[in-house]
């Protein structure tokens, strides 16, 4: 990626990664894509790598908790977490170095996979027939744990993607 110039976007000298609103929510939406076309691609290569006894059931399970676990609450994080994403955006438009960006984004992912799975985990538990939202935190925060590597790639995916975007924006403006 080239460097940012000094064109018709946001971006000035003194703070050449200044974004848009516009910029944030592509941003935001592509982190959330590409997080929810991830999950199950992993989902599957675990659990075939581990057992192909039940292959079809193992599917049918992934494709099924896709649908009514991961695209919702990717979607409610990607609302929930967007105002902090903007904030750490805010306070690095000075910075011209793109690994501090990067790995703040990635920080962000992967704290929210955390929190929304001890959510999820919470909400479940406590309206399970057992009522126990502790042990449904504990398990949701398992789970958030366990995706929070695939979180942070797919922040730091979300950023760079529009980063590269809008720099190539910047450029084709000027011209």
């Amino acid at each position: 990626m080239e460097q940012p110039s000094a064109s018709p976007g946001p971006r000035t000298a003194e703070e050449p990664m200044a974004f848009t609103r516009g910029e944030l929510a592509r941003g935001v939406m592509a982190a959330c894509v590409a997080f929810g076309l991830a999950t199950p691609v992993v989902a599957i290569i675990v659990l075939l790598a581990f057992d192909s006894t039940y292959a079809t059931f193992s599917l049918y399970l992934v494709a099924t908790g896709w649908l009514i676990g991961i695209v919702p609450t990717t979607t409610l994080a990607g609302f929930a977490f967007a105002p902090l994403a903007r904030l750490v955006g805010r306070r690095l438009t000075r910075e011209k170095r793109r690994w501090p960006h990067v790995l703040s984004h990635a920080a962000l992912g992967a704290a929210a996979a955390v929190v929304m799975g001890a959510l999820v985990g919470l909400l479940i538990g406590a309206t399970s027939w057992r009522g126990d939202a502790l042990q449904g935190a504990t398990l949701g925060f398992s789970a958030g744990a366990l995706a929070s590597p695939l979180a942070a790639a797919a922040a730091a995916y979300g950023w760079w993607f529009t980063a590269r975007r809008a720099f190539a924006d910047d450029r084709a403006a000027a011209e």
